[in-house]
């Protein structure tokens, strides 16, 4: 196939592909949009991830000296009750054991609940009584017990393994006191672990490390629990309020509290974040061109079952204009037709009617006899011949043959030359060296006539001096198209409705016209002779070229 048959067949289409084209086109934005945009939330994400990261240090900074005031304030008042009992002089062991009991049933804020009674000399851990002297003994010597013995106030005090948890835990302690006098000290014991369990809504998969150092900057509790941390907090200075540090490439921040000197650290996996975050964004952008899909598979079934039922009705209505046209024309050139069929009719009937008189006088010879009826056979075979063009002209011959170009374009002048003669246009066709080509004939000179009868109109309306009736052909060739130019110095186009002549229902200038020849005639350069038919130019000379492929 060639570049211009393809061409053609292309533009033929485009009116359907103008739906997938707009789809294409709008998906293609979409999807760069939807690239720009995971760029960007890549950004944002990474920085709401630093962000992230230093808001939870700081929160955890906050809930840490929460945990500790509260807690310290249970304590502090867990000694007051306790004190309230041993300043009677009538109280009772088995009264006090009972209180302790309804503290450690009633609250889940410590591990363990321990008293210790200096001047009695007997321990209470969770209930259970500590006797032993030398054990007693020893406490005295431990540093929480020193710190809280001198403190008026609570003491938080981190001890490396308690004997009854047998791990790290942090002891908040208050003094007790009989009649004003120190008798004794209560702690509220929590294991060091725990105190990071305790902390909700962690989500592991992005908080890589989450820890408690104290003034020291030594690990009090880590969820991590890795070797590296030590050695780098061990590097750092400890007065500090904020920082930031790498481990890992990761990046971590620590915030001091406001309680013991102590500060929190949180480590973010942000690369975790960002991937986590993307996947979300990814799964929407999925379900949105799901859905867009759909939509676009329902779009064009609706479009397609649209497009087949206008085409249906289109090709009725085109049918039904095609009839009209051709109604129209016939209606013309069978006036044209009986005007050239009278003549050799009425040359026929004088001819036989002389024949007939002389015949009777006795005054013809055989040889005049002969010779008047040849005439009337060659006014029979003229008549004979207009029938048969004006027969073959309307013929539905879809089948391309090989014609004459000059011989089929006289034999449509010899049909219009009635009509035209009576309106005294004359059709002037220029030298050329004639030629044959390959298509329909009849499809060809329907297309011409259309051209040459709408030329005929604009010159009689423009000029009414004769001389200056013609319409003029001229006809060239390359090695693909032949090119039929129909030229008239009629009234011209106007150039604001130049580009709709060839559209459906243009309103023509005929009083009685159809306004639907040029858009059939075009129709039927493209489809059927596999050309097209152009307006190129619009006045003095107008012209109409018809192109048609050889």
């Amino acid at each position: 196939m060639k570049v211009s048959g393809l061409y053609h067949k292309i533009f033929l289409r485009i009116e359907e592909f103008k739906v997938y084209i707009f789809i294409f086109a709008f998906t293609a934005i979409f999807l760069a949009v939807t690239f720009v945009n995971l760029n960007q939330v890549k950004v944002e994400v990474t920085q709401v991830g630093e962000n992230y990261r230093k808001n939870l240090t700081s929160i955890l900074s906050n809930y840490m000296n929460e945990w500790i005031i509260s807690r310290s304030k249970v304590i502090d008042t867990y000694s007051v009750l306790i004190s309230n009992i041993t300043s009677d002089a009538n109280h009772s062991n088995d009264e006090l054991l009972k209180m302790i009991k309804e503290m450690a049933d009633k609250t889940n804020l410590f591990d363990v609940i321990q008293i210790y009674f200096e001047n009695d000399k007997f321990l209470i851990s969770n209930n259970v009584e500590i006797t032993d002297k030398d054990e007693l003994e020893s406490i005295k010597n431990l540093e929480w017990y020193k710190t809280t013995k001198n403190s008026p106030h609570p003491t938080v005090t981190v001890v490396e393994k308690h004997k009854a948890l047998n791990k790290k835990t942090i002891n908040i302690c208050s003094t007790i006191t009989e009649n004003g006098k120190f008798d004794g000290i209560i702690c509220g014991v929590i294991g060091a672990d725990n105190v990071l369990t305790r902390i909700g809504n962690i989500d592991i998969n992005i908080v890589r490390d989450l820890f408690l150092i104290d003034k020291n900057n030594d690990i009090i509790a880590s969820i991590d629990n890795s070797d590296e941390l030590p050695k780098i907090l061990k590097n750092i200075d400890t007065n500090f309020i904020n920082l930031e540090i790498n481990k890992n490439n990761i990046t971590v921040s620590i915030a001091k509290t406001n309680t013991k000197e102590w500060a929190v650290g949180t480590a973010i996996d942000e690369s975790n974040l960002i991937s986590q975050s993307l996947d979300a964004v990814a799964k929407t952008i999925a379900r949105v061109m799901t859905l867009f899909v759909v939509l676009v598979i329902f779009a064009n079934a609706l479009h397609t079952y649209l497009y087949r039922k206008i085409k249906r009705k289109k090709d009725d209505y085109e049918l039904i204009l095609t009839h009209k046209l051709k109604m129209i024309e016939t209606a013309e050139l069978i006036g044209v037709i009986s005007h050239q069929l009278v003549q050799p009719i009425n040359s026929t009937k004088l001819v036989l009617s002389s024949i007939l008189q002389l015949k009777n006088e006795d005054k013809i010879s055989k040889e005049d006899e002969i010779e008047y009826i040849n005439l009337c056979l060659k006014s029979m075979e003229h008549l004979n011949d207009t029938v048969q063009n004006f027969k073959n002209f309307y013929k539905f011959d879809p089948l391309h043959s090989k014609f004459s170009v000059l011989g089929a374009i006289q034999s449509l002048i010899s049909i219009l030359h009635v009509t035209f003669a009576n309106d005294n246009v004359s059709v002037k066709i220029k030298d050329f060296e004639d030629f044959e080509i390959v298509s329909s004939r009849n499809l060809f000179l329907q297309v011409l006539l259309v051209l040459l009868q709408n030329s005929k109109e604009a010159i009689v309306l423009e000029h009414a001096k004769y001389a200056q009736r013609q319409v003029i052909i001229e006809i060239t060739k390359d090695n693909e198209f032949a090119y039929i130019r129909v030229c008239d110095y009629g009234g011209g186009i106007k150039e604001q409705i130049a580009n709709k002549i060839f559209s459906t229902l243009k309103t023509s200038q005929k009083e009685e016209g159809s306004g639907i020849g040029l858009y059939f005639a075009k129709k039927i350069a493209i489809e059927k002779l596999h050309g097209d038919l152009i307006l190129k130019n619009l006045k003095n000379p107008t012209i109409f070229e018809l192109r048609i492929k050889i």
